[in-house]
């Protein structure tokens, strides 16, 4: 294997091999909790461009599994302590290394990632860059510059087909949507992925019963146009909001939103429930969040706060019938805990 370095804007440099023929990346550096899920954290569009390092020592023990190639791969690049090269799964499609190759992505192993991960935990998430030296890493970290990436995974509108359909919703994709898309169509609704872009008239008069904000990369603040959008939405339809959508939602209804020092990544993520006694383990892929001190109890009420910081991660709104959640609600995967929020919002439709 070829050396490779990984170097953050702060001036540390880590050393490491290419897994892949992809010798450099930049991007924002940030680390992922999940002991397992590698495949996932590859496939997420909120991923999209950021150096994302796997805190768990070991990936691609269960190889490439079914449905993998046919997703696209959106971080800049994957890191990692070990890349297992012979695979043991009875599904098992390929390596993980050769799908990274074919994806585009560059990819490290035997890189200190305990040290990486300390340092974006103490400092918070910062610009990183892999390149052949130790040189050229640093002046490319020092270099980059952010660029949004919402909505490239919805270039054009289409829709999952329920049986029995009772209900026909319009969900606005800012990235990641087809795990709220499936469990919606579980529930008897007909559901049509909207471009991130698709203006508000277009949702009223279609004939949708309730509107979906879907979860997504970036800073919500780049994002005022669609903000404006959901604003003229509110009142008309109900709205259920996860992940970026939580925050455009905010947004849209006079709120703040603030970067999380070192981001919420990881299928590990206690929420605790401030409607009753309860708290759930979540899913989680962001690097912002809502201000508290910005949520008027006049117009909403928060729901959901992260047991570790206390971070909003959900919200209830008085004015009109809308919630959102910080989290994406699981259904067909472990913890499922969170489900219930789909039926709160089916249940909202009826009431419509």
């Amino acid at each position: 294997m070829k050396k490779g370095y990984l170097a953050l804007e702060n001036g540390k440099v880590f050393s490491g091999y290419f897994v892949t023929d992809i010798e450099n990346a930049a991007g924002e550096a940030v680390f992922t909790t999940g002991v397992v899920g590698y495949n996932n954290v590859l496939c997420d569009p909120c991923n999209i461009g950021q150096i994302v390092i796997q805190t768990f020592p070991l990936a691609g023990a269960c190889g490439i599994i079914p449905g993998m190639n046919e997703q696209n791969a959106y971080p800049a690049a994957y890191v990692t302590m070990e890349i297992v090269e012979e695979p043991s799964n009875h599904n098992c499609q390929g390596k993980l290394s050769d799908y990274l190759n074919n994806k585009g992505v560059c990819a490290l192993c035997g890189v200190d990632t305990r040290e990486i991960t300390r340092t974006l935990r103490d400092e918070g998430a910062m610009n990183a860059a892999i390149a052949k030296t130790p040189e050229e890493a640093l002046n490319a970290a020092k270099a980059f510059k952010k660029v949004s990436k919402v909505g490239t995974a919805c270039l054009e509108a289409y829709t999952l087909k329920a049986k029995a359909a009772q209900y026909n919703i319009a969900m606005i994709s800012y990235g990641s949507v087809r795990d709220v898309a499936e469990r919606l169509v579980d529930r008897r609704c007909n559901v049509t992925v909207l471009p991130y872009n698709t203006k508000s008239d277009e949702i009223l008069n279609g004939g949708y019963d309730g509107v979906i904000l879907s979860d997504g990369p970036g800073d919500p603040v780049d994002y005022a146009e669609q903000a404006d959008e959901i604003k003229k939405i509110m009142g008309k339809l109900p709205i259920f909001a996860c992940g970026l959508g939580h925050q455009l939602l905010a947004v849209a209804n006079g709120m703040k939103t603030a970067p999380v020092k070192t981001g919420h990544r990881g299928a590990n993520l206690p929420v605790r429930d401030l409607d009753g006694e309860k708290t759930y383990i979540t899913h989680q892929n962001h690097g912002y969040t809502v201000s508290a001190e910005t949520v008027d109890d006049s117009v909403a009420v928060i729901s959901f706060i992260n047991a570790n910081d206390k971070d909003v991660e959900g919200i209830r709104y008085l004015s009109h019938p809308s919630f959102s959640v910080q989290f994406i609600p699981q259904d067909n995967s472990a913890p499922a805990d969170t489900a219930f929020v789909y039926d709160r919002f089916v249940s909202m439709l009826g009431n419509n």
